[in-house]
């Protein structure tokens, strides 16, 4: 089936939720990246209705959050996009609280921080949606999503919903475990209550202690490379001690702040992200024989101008 036949049914079928060469770049952090068929569904209803037709007609759906921890080729991607970012119903019940999947991570922290629940600081900072974080379990060194998490609703590819517990989705490292096809449609933190002026203060020593290690303020997919299991140092500090802090190609950057952080600094292409990425990869190779694997997804486009990179977690 052609491109051009398969937008016609999106647009047609679903007129309000579909957009034909709909730039990627713009959907994501780093800012690079071609154009696809975006599907924006409101409701859970509308998700179900999107994921039926698209199992009936044996097509595969992406799902983009706020597109923090995704690269883009430069062609974009054959598949829909299903972004979820209208999907920001939340609702607190006591020591919890139930966010859509669309909920900004950012502003979740600081609405719980507000109201004297304690336990999302750590995740202050982050750029993400609130099911981004769950599908990869999102945190860093002060804390992680299924610290708090409750339970997760999913859309199963037959459009129908599941309840999960944390446990069910064997949570891991930057990683969860959802079925094929499965959407994250909302989740819920339980939260312990504190005074608000103690969780506020915490939140901001937080973002500020993150903000002297990393460039929130840049354009960037957040961590490029997972930090390797049994080294002796993080992927950060082994890309530093291999020459590459400040490394560029064409507008891609190492960032001078931290070296795990590729930022576009006004118009790098993704082409010129992967190869600066093939650089930092192969510099800490040669200096340690580790070989980074990366934690950014790769989005593929039809016709791939992405290299190959052996032993990297490729396009999902």
């Amino acid at each position: 089936m052609s491109l051009d036949c398969r937008n016609n049914f999106w647009a047609e079928s679903f007129p309000a939720l579909a957009r034909a060469d709909q730039s990627l770049a713009r959907l994501t952090t780093l800012r690079v990246g071609g154009s696809a068929l975006v599907l924006s569904p409101r409701t859970h209803d509308d998700v179900r209705a999107l994921a039926r037709a698209a199992a009936e007609r044996g097509e595969r759906l992406r799902v983009l959050g706020l597109g923090a921890n995704v690269l883009v080729s430069d062609r974009g991607v054959p598949e829909p996009v299903l972004s979820t970012r209208q999907l920001r119903e939340c609702r607190f019940e006591g020591r919890r609280v139930r966010a859509g999947a669309g909920t900004l991570l950012p502003g979740l922290v600081n609405a719980a921080a507000r109201r004297g629940l304690a336990g999302l600081e750590p995740l202050v900072g982050i750029p993400a949606t609130v099911g981004g974080a769950v599908a990869m379990n999102a945190g860093g060194r002060y804390g992680n999503t299924f610290d708090t998490l409750a339970s997760v609703t999913v859309m199963r590819a037959d459009g129908e919903i599941e309840e999960r517990t944390p446990a069910a989705l064997k949570p891991g490292y930057r990683r969860t475990e959802l079925g094929e096809g499965e959407i994250v449609v909302e989740a819920v933190f339980e939260l312990e209550p504190a005074a608000p002026e103690a969780v506020l203060g915490r939140t901001q020593d937080v973002l500020a202690e993150k903000g002297q290690r990393q460039p929130l303020d840049a354009w960037s997919a957040g961590c490029i490379f997972k930090n390797p299991t049994g080294a002796a140092a993080s992927a950060g500090k082994l890309i530093e001690d291999a020459g590459q802090k400040g490394a560029s190609v064409g507008d891609a950057m190492v960032s001078p702040k931290h070296a795990n952080f590729i930022v576009n600094r006004r118009s790098a292409s993704a082409s010129d992200v992967l190869s600066l990425v093939e650089r930092v990869r192969s510099a800490v190779f040669d200096r340690t024989g580790v070989l980074l694997e990366l934690e950014v997804r790769l989005w593929d486009g039809e016709s791939s101008d992405v290299p190959a990179l052996e032993g990297v977690l490729q396009p999902t």
